[in-house]
């Protein structure tokens, strides 16, 4: 039997599975510090685990649920908050509001949900960032393929990142339409890749500009040209 196919019985052999995840109290990607031996089921582990940043007055004990047979922490207590006031305020708070709600439903294990809000940002900063090219004669909204392509060919997204918005946009659909194809189970790791592109596109649109302005301002104000 390998060490995958049973629960962890001790605090090291926890260490060597993949217990990493992001903190529900700092956000930040870490490996889980176990402070107990897990209690197991046939298929699930359960244990008390501190952040490495527990130094920090925020990071306070998390409890832990791993899955042996897929290598992964499948939950964790007390379930991360996300909002849209810890996001760059250079995006808007519409579309900053929709992110946030849309990486909480991953959280929840709500996976298509996740996407099909993913998608409703990337539409929703085409539109934002179109302006009136985001309408068609008929003054309807454009659709989506239509959009993203129109952001490349004005020069607001690089070809790499059109091409990434357009596999977002296929789980997006495959999360807010019933298929027909069997494509409409989204996993997680396929939610979290969408989640990363959708703020990719974010960054590269809103933030990116709005550091780059600053920046440039700074530079100004020292009197250099």
């Amino acid at each position: 039997m390998g060490i995958g196919d049973r629960p962890p019985d001790s605090i090291d052999e926890l260490r060597e599975r993949n217990i990493s995840t992001e903190c529900p109290h700092c956000g930040d990607t870490v490996a889980l510090i176990p402070v107990h031996k897990p209690i197991n089921t046939h298929d699930h582990s359960y244990f008390v685990s501190l952040c490495p940043n527990h130094k920090r007055s925020y990071c306070k004990p998390i409890f832990a649920v791993y899955q042996p047979l897929n290598d992964y922490i499948q939950e964790r207590y007390p379930i991360p908050s996300f909002s849209a006031s810890s996001i760059h305020k250079a995006i808007p708070a519409s579309i900053r509001e929709d992110y946030a709600e849309g990486t909480r439903c991953i959280y929840v294990e709500s996976f298509k949900a996740a996407v099909s809000m993913c998608r409703r940002v990337v539409e929703a900063l085409a539109c934002d960032k179109l302006s009136t090219k985001a309408k068609d004669a008929k003054d309807n909204t454009r659709r989506l393929h239509e959009l993203i392509d129109l952001l490349h060919a004005d020069g607001l997204i690089t070809k790499d990142l059109k091409d990434s918005a357009h596999e977002l946009r296929h789980f997006g659909n495959y999360g807010a339409h019933v298929q027909d194809d069997g494509l409409d189970r989204v996993e997680r790791q396929e939610a979290k890749g969408v989640r990363e592109i959708t703020w990719q596109l974010l960054y590269s649109i809103y933030v990116a500009p709005f550091k780059t302005d600053e920046l440039r301002k700074a530079r100004a104000s020292k009197g250099k040209p």
